[in-house]
């Protein structure tokens, strides 16, 4: 069965009193409302519990009011809301990506959109969390983007709008069409032209007309502009969504449009 976390579904931004902790696959940022600090991990789950012990041990806790997790580390999936059965969620996440036995299964429910975001992170995290005897909010960062695209989206122009999000050695992409988003994968790269083989296998996989549907991405990054100058050179409709919060370096982040969100 997985694990519901009782969480507002909603976007904010990190506030002045919040410590928000995100977990990536080579590491964990803990993010403050005025800086990132990212901590690297190289050699699996004991290098993860002893770092994640030592930093929650001696970062200043005190000077915080409100805790929260947001997991980047594997990917999620959705299922309407009204075929969602908790006692599946194993099921569901089988047959989209192989989830480690260790795993705790979790999933956000997102009310308004009527679907249900399925994942899964180390047991072990939750196990040194609840030893704080803190209480953290949990989420997805789909969650966050599922939510974020559908407050954005626009279709005056075009019929369709494909987001995309670039963060650390992965895409996400995400078609929208009338308010809904019809299409959504995350997709491991290790270069530019991989991205750009992912970009467009999935307009050919929708046969989307090149005056059709335009190109979003979200937030703009000097180390990400490679890919945005390939794109460039194969569909001219393509802008830029920037982040309206820069209080701190996103730069710094695995995921730096997403950096000063929490759960």
């Amino acid at each position: 069965m997985g694990l519901r976390f009782l969480t507002q579904i909603i976007n904010k931004y990190i506030l002045p009193n919040e410590l928000s902790i995100h977990f990536f696959v080579n590491g964990f940022s803990f993010c403050a409302n005025s800086h990132i600090d990212f901590t690297p991990i190289n050699s699996g789950i004991e290098e993860l519990k002893v770092s994640l012990k030592k930093k929650l041990e001696f970062f200043p806790k005190d000077n915080f009011e409100i805790f929260s997790v947001v997991f980047f580390q594997r990917p999620s999936t959705f299922v309407p809301q009204k075929f969602f059965d908790s006692k599946k969620s194993k099921i569901y996440l089988s047959l989209y990506n192989k989830t480690p036995k260790e795993d705790i299964v979790a999933y956000d429910i997102l009310e308004s959109q009527q679907q249900v975001n399925v994942y899964s992170f180390e047991k072990v995290i939750k196990t040194i969390l609840d030893e704080t005897k803190i209480q953290f909010n949990f989420i997805h960062y789909n969650t966050i983007l599922h939510k974020k695209i559908l407050s954005i989206c626009s279709f005056i122009e075009f019929k369709y709008q494909l987001f995309i999000h670039i963060q650390y050695k992965a895409v996400d992409v995400f078609l929208a069409e009338t308010d809904q988003i019809v299409f959504n994968n995350r997709f491991s790269i290790k270069n530019e032209d991989e991205f750009l083989y992912y970009i467009f296998f999935v307009v050919e996989q929708f046969d989307l007309k090149i005056d059709d549907f335009e190109i979003i991405f979200l937030g703009k990054f000097f180390e990400y502009n490679r890919y945005y100058d390939l794109t460039s050179e194969f569909h001219k409709n393509y802008k830029f969504i920037e982040n309206d919060s820069e209080i701190i370096d996103q730069s710094k982040h695995n995921a730096p449009y997403l950096a000063n969100y929490s759960g």
